[in-house]
């Protein structure tokens, strides 16, 4: 389907009744809101007439269909939305030279907008000439466009999903940050009182006369431990906050709210905030041993790119080597001893990035599907099929840079990404 829609020269106006499109066009596209206004429009084949953009924009799309037929079209409008399919119905109407039949079809856009399709399917009266109906070549390639606009649609639902994650994760990790901060600056004074307070009590053990074994407070008190074991709690206590400052701190780094769009950053930092996140599956577990991460950083400068789509991709490829390592792809097999390598090289101002695990490796037949939206080898409810195709549309469309896959069956997968230096 094309994407440039139909503006008139100026002055030029044609005078329409409302439930006349088809006096206009043969078939048309219109892209309409929940509220059925036209945000805009598209003619369909290679039909020259032209309206002024006014007589549709901000119209109301119901108004230009026949009174019976608007309170069905509300109805099958909702239904598209709640059921994201297609749905399609067909309508006759009067024209002042006779009668003619029309078929609608309905499909959901993301953001709650839904594509319309309108087209003549016959003529009833033969005193009428009208434009041919559609052929059968053209309805072929009406469902390519619409199989093909579904999957984008899916992808961009995916894309705007992470987005949303992204500015999930940036606010958790900014409401956690002030209380974790105060938390781990105290800590260390609350150590120091605590030992004042130990020195203390020493020194009134030496100089005052003990109370007898029945009166004294200690009695029921294993002071000698607490002494021993209070100053373990609060180191503890550190390395607990610690973590948590450190993970915070990899939570911003990774959603990169605050760094959206094209910009300087150290594509390291980003490795190692999705490293950090997924830390919990990289330890031992039942069922598998843990995984070691071997890296080997290039001396890279800081690269033009959009970090938080980058990262996105990070976090995809680490994820899919951990699931391949773990048994979570088609074969099942859980890798003994398994690693994870990652290599940075700066080349000729471009970037590689090689993302490797010593896994079971991919046949020839996958690796061709790899990157085709909702193609998963994994077990149902463990993936979508869309992480590969958005992270190939990241890099190749958006960072003009190269994706591709290197494995051979038992000897691992290689993932290298390839970006400029600068755009």
């Amino acid at each position: 389907m094309k994407s440039n829609y139909c503006h008139s020269k100026p002055g030029h106006t044609i005078n329409l009744e409302p439930t006349a499109i088809s006096q206009v066009f043969n078939d048309v596209y219109f892209r309409i809101d929940t509220h059925g206004k036209i945000l805009d429009y598209q003619p369909g084949g290679k039909q020259k007439k032209e309206v002024l953009s006014a007589f549709f924009l901000g119209k109301q799309f119901p108004g230009f269909l026949p009174l019976n037929v608007r309170k069905r079209f509300a109805e099958i409008v909702a239904q598209v939305l709640q059921t994201q399919s297609l749905i399609s119905f067909e309508y006759s109407l009067k024209l002042p030279v006779g009668k003619a039949k029309y078929e609608v079809r309905i499909l959901p856009l993301p953001r709650w907008q839904v594509m319309v399709y309108v087209c003549k399917l016959d003529k009833t009266n033969q005193n009428i000439v009208l434009e041919p109906a559609i052929t059968q070549e053209k309805t072929q390639q009406l469902e390519k466009a619409l199989n093909e606009l579904q999957q984008h649609q899916s992808q961009l639902i995916q894309t705007e999903k992470m987005s949303s994650l992204g500015q999930l994760v940036a606010g958790i990790a900014h409401e956690i940050n002030n209380p974790i901060n105060f938390i781990y600056a105290n800590i260390s004074h609350a150590k120091q009182y605590v030992q004042e307070l130990l020195g203390l009590l020493e020194v009134y053990e030496q100089y005052y006369p003990p109370l007898p074994a029945s009166q004294a407070p200690t009695a029921k008190v294993d002071l000698a431990f607490a002494r021993q074991d209070l100053p373990k709690i609060l180191d503890s206590m550190n390395n607990g906050a610690e973590r948590i400052r450190q993970t915070v701190l990899s939570l911003r780094n990774f959603s990169r709210v605050d760094e959206e769009g094209m910009k300087r950053v150290n594509i390291h930092e980003g490795i190692e905030s999705s490293l950090q996140l997924l830390q919990h599956r990289l330890n031992s577990q039942s069922g598998h041993p843990q995984i070691q991460v071997i890296k080997e950083y290039g001396n890279l400068p800081k690269v033009v790119c959009d970090a938080g789509k980058m990262n996105q991709v990070f976090m995809n490829l680490l994820n899919n080597a951990i699931d391949a390592l773990v048994g979570l792809s088609s074969d099942g097999i859980i890798t003994n001893n398994p690693q994870i390598f990652i290599r940075t090289i700066l080349q000729d101002n471009r970037v590689t990035i090689r993302i490797a695990d010593n896994g079971p490796g991919i046949n020839q037949e996958i690796r061709d599907r790899l990157f085709d939206p909702f193609f998963t080898t994994k077990p149902v409810g463990r993936g979508t099929g869309l992480g590969l195709s958005i992270g190939y549309q990241i890099i190749v469309e958006k960072h003009h840079g190269q994706l591709e896959c290197i494995s051979t069956p038992g000897q691992g997968a290689e993932f290298v990404i390839t970006i400029p230096l600068c755009l």
